[in-house]
C-alpha cells in the first residue's frame, strides 16, 4: 500500500448555543461522526499515512426541535460515507469530488424526502490530497472555510445569503442595519426545495497546502462569536501550541445563542 508523507490532525468541538434545548449542529471528521447528544461534544482525528484523502465536515441544522438535528446528522453521515468508499477503493481516488457532491445530493434528496418537521441544513466539507498537498472545499449555506498562515486569516467560501450577495454588489456595506437582516436570510443550504429554492453548492479551486496551515470550518454560531482580528489571536495560540484541551479553551463559546460548531485542522507537509 502506498504511503502519503502529508498528516492531518483535526480538533472537532461542537457546543449547544442558549436559544434552544438541543444541539442542531454535526460534524464529522473521517470515520469519526455522531449525533450530538451531550451539552458540549469535542473529539480528535489524526490521519496515518496511508489514506491520500481525509475528510472533514461541518453542519448547521435548521427547522427547530429534533429537525435541525435530523438534517445536520443525514449530512454527516453522507460524507462520512463517502470518505468511508475512498478508503476502500483507491481506485475511486480519481473520482473524489464526484463521490463528495453526490453525498450532498444525497443528503439534499433525503431530507426532502423525510417528514415536513425537517428544513435543511447549511454545511462545509474540507477535502485533503495528501499526496498532492492540496485541499479544496465544497459548500451550500453560511457556514465557512478559513486559512491562517503567515500570521494572516482568509476566508475560504462565500456565504450563501442575501446578505452576503448585496455586500458583494456593493448595496450596502456591513455597517448598514439591512445587513443585518439579510446575512440571516439563506439563498442557498442543503435540503428543501421551498419558495422555489434550487439546490446550488458551492466550491472554491484546489488549493496548495503549506507546512503548518490551519485550517478551520466553522457555523455561523461559532465565528459570529469572534470578530476576524479576534479568530486570528485565537488561532495562532492553538497553533504554537497544539493539542485538545488547548483548542477546548481557547475556542470555548459559552456565551453563543446559537449551537456554535467549529473543525481546527492543523497540516503537516
Amino acid at each position: 500500500m502506498e504511503q502519503y508523507k502529508s498528516k492531518i490532525m483535526a480538533f472537532g468541538m461542537s457546543k449547544k448555543g442558549l436559544q434552544r434545548e438541543n444541539n442542531e449542529d454535526n460534524y464529522q471528521m473521517g470515520v469519526y461522526y455522531k449525533k450530538i447528544f451531550i451539552e458540549q461534544d469535542s473529539h480528535t482525528f489524526e490521519s496515518d499515512y496511508n489514506d491520500r484523502y481525509q475528510i472533514v465536515s461541518v453542519f448547521d441544522g435548521m427547522g427547530g426541535g429534533e429537525g435541525g438535528e435530523k438534517a445536520s446528522l443525514y449530512a454527516a453521515k453522507e460524507i462520512y460515507l463517502a470518505y468511508m468508499k475512498l478508503r476502500a477503493n483507491v481506485s475511486l481516488y480519481k473520482d473524489v469530488e464526484v463521490i463528495v457532491k453526490n453525498a450532498f445530493q444525497s443528503a439534499n434528496n433525503r431530507i426532502i424526502e423525510d417528514s415536513s418537521e425537517i428544513l435543511g441544513t447549511t454545511g462545509v466539507v474540507g477535502i485533503f490530497d495528501l499526496k498532492q498537498n492540496l485541499t479544496k472545499f465544497i459548500w451550500s449555506g453560511d457556514s465557512r472555510a478559513y486559512l491562517y498562515r503567515d500570521n494572516q486569516l482568509f476566508q475560504l467560501t462565500e456565504d450563501q445569503s442575501l446578505g452576503a450577495e448585496r455586500l458583494r454588489q456593493r448595496y450596502y456595506t456591513k455597517q448598514n442595519s439591512q445587513y443585518q437582516v439579510d446575512r440571516n436570510k439563506l439563498t442557498g443550504y442543503i435540503g428543501s426545495d421551498e419558495y422555489g429554492y434550487i439546490f446550488r453548492p458551492l466550491e472554491c479551486e484546489w488549493i496548495p497546502i503549506k507546512e503548518r496551515d490551519v485550517f478551520l470550518l466553522a457555523t455561523d454560531g461559532f465565528y459570529e462569536s469572534f470578530s476576524n482580528e479576534e479568530l486570528k489571536k485565537r488561532i495562532k495560540s492553538c497553533k504554537e501550541n497544539v493539542c485538545a484541551d488547548k483548542v477546548k479553551d481557547v475556542f470555548n463559546v459559552d456565551d453563543s445563542e446559537d449551537d456554535a460548531t467549529c473543525i481546527f485542522t492543523i497540516v503537516n507537509v
